[in-house]
Order: structure tokens, then C-alpha cells, then sequence
């Protein structure tokens, strides 16, 4: 019998420990493994379920770029809201502000380059 998807706030303590053990089987990083075990553990010892969704998050994105998620983890430690820290700019609002403005400004520059791009090849 296959096991019902749930969303990560339906998950236990213990679904999310699994999942996170399932999905670090599947690395190339051993190291990197290794750190998400470590501290999916410790946050399941100490029932902290915030630390276990972030600990999924990042191990859900280490599936898709173990490379950079990896070199994240080397240069900062593992955080437990890495995505929100390297975001929000430690939650400085004129830092987050500009960082948000600056992203804004080089999807429209990457969407421009390629509507360029098209106007070109249909010419």
C-alpha cells in the first residue's frame, strides 16, 4: 500500500525525519548528508518541528542543486531559515528592500535580453 502524499504541516516529527533520511540517501555529498542527519536529529530529540520543515526545505533543494546548497552550508554553517536570512538580508528592511528591487531589475533585464532575442530570429 502506498503512503498518502501530505503537505509539510500535516507531517510528524517522525514523517519528516524519515523524508529527510530518504532524500539524503540520494546525495552525491556525503558531508553534506551527513550535516542534515546530524541536525535532523538533534532537532527531532528536541522535538523542534520549525527546525525539521527547514531541515526538509533544504535537504528538498539539495535535490535539485546539492552543488550550491552545499556551498551555502560551508560558507554560512547550516541554518535553520537560511532562505529567509539570505533573502531578507538578516531581516534589515532597507537591505531587504534593495536585495528585493535588485532581483526585480535582472528578471526584467533577463526577460528583455530574451524578448530581444526573439524579435531578432523573427526579423
Amino acid at each position: 500500500m502506498t503512503k498518502k502524499k501530505q503537505t509539510i504541516n500535516m507531517m510528524t516529527a517522525q514523517d519528516m525525519m524519515q523524508r529527510i533520511s530518504e532524500i539524503v540517501l540520494t546525495f552525491k555529498n556525503q558531508g553534506l548528508a551527513q550535516k542534515l542527519k546530524v541536525a535532523a536529529s538533534k532537532a527531532l530529540d528536541e522535538n523542534n518541528l520549525s527546525a525539521l520543515k527547514s531541515l526538509l526545505i533544504i535537504a528538498l533543494a539539495a535535490q535539485c542543486d546539492e552543488e550550491l546548497i552545499n556551498s551555502k552550508v560551508e560558507g554560512e554553517g547550516l541554518f535553520f531559515d537560511p532562505l529567509s536570512k539570505e533573502f531578507l538580508s538578516e531581516f534589515d528592511a532597507e537591505k531587504a528592500i534593495a536585495d528585493l528591487n535588485r532581483t526585480v531589475d535582472q528578471i526584467k533585464a533577463g526577460v528583455q535580453k530574451r524578448s530581444n532575442k526573439i524579435d531578432q530570429k523573427l526579423k
